[in-house]
């Protein structure tokens, strides 16, 4: 109250007028006092006498030279002051590049791309300021593989590229973006053939041989100068 009185000093120093209104009334019940954008009424300032239980004295002015509270005539013209409402909180707005889809669990956005070995792969989404998709959840996981998705039964080579990798015998693994390892989910066995295959690859279909059945969503380690089908990029979203 103190600055809207500061305030009021200064925008009203060229009226003739002593007081001005303020959202404060008792117009719904008498003597019930109450602001009008709904807030708690916690506090009050009268000027003595007031307020007043005369018929019409309803809304509640200030006095410029001192600040105090007046209960006066609503009908009565007087210079006001309008308080807004704090405006909400903004939020950022996440998008994609054309062509790439997002995922917000992860604040990602993922591309398909086809037929590369998986070094190859890695430099096509590092061309497109991305890596090879690395996958931190069951949900993103799943997610991915579904990016690749044909719904036939396919060949081990026709399964998908992802960014993890590893440059010893299977006893360190790593994703291309650098992020956190936290994350598995190889299917029964893998990994296997330490030192050949360094690559690994999600199963984005059912496999068509019978000893890879039930390995949909689940991590193969395979030769990494071997073409595949398909491979996953993923990079940070664009905000706006």
């Amino acid at each position: 109250m103190a600055a809207k009185k500061k305030n009021a000093l200064t925008i009203f120093k060229r009226t003739n007028s002593s007081d001005f209104w303020i959202g404060g009334n008792d117009l719904s019940s008498s003597g019930v006092w109450a602001w009008t954008d709904g807030l708690k009424w916690t506090y009050d300032s009268w000027s003595p006498g007031n307020p007043q239980n005369s018929a019409g004295l309803d809304c509640v002015s200030i006095q410029i030279s001192n600040g105090l509270w007046l209960s006066s005539n609503c009908y009565n013209r007087k210079p006001f002051v309008c308080e807004l409402s704090p405006l909400p909180e903004a939020h950022c707005h996440a998008f994609c590049d054309s062509g790439w889809t997002y995922f917000n669990e992860s604040n990602s956005c993922y591309k398909t791309f086809f037929n590369q070995k998986w070094h190859d792969a890695e430099g096509t989404c590092v061309s497109n300021n991305a890596h090879l998709v690395s996958i931190h959840s069951p949900t993103e996981n799943s997610f991915v593989a579904g990016m690749s998705h044909t719904n036939l039964k396919v060949s081990t080579e026709h399964q998908s590229w992802i960014g993890l990798y590893t440059n010893d015998r299977n006893s360190n693994w790593a994703w291309t973006d650098g992020s956190l390892v936290d994350f598995y989910n190889w299917a029964p066995k893998q990994p296997d053939n330490p030192g050949k295959e360094n690559c690994v690859q999600i199963f984005s279909d059912n496999s068509e041989h019978s000893n890879e059945k039930g390995w949909y969503e689940k991590y193969n380690n395979f030769d990494c100068n071997t073409e595949v089908r398909a491979f996953v990029c993923k990079k940070p979203a664009n905000v706006q």
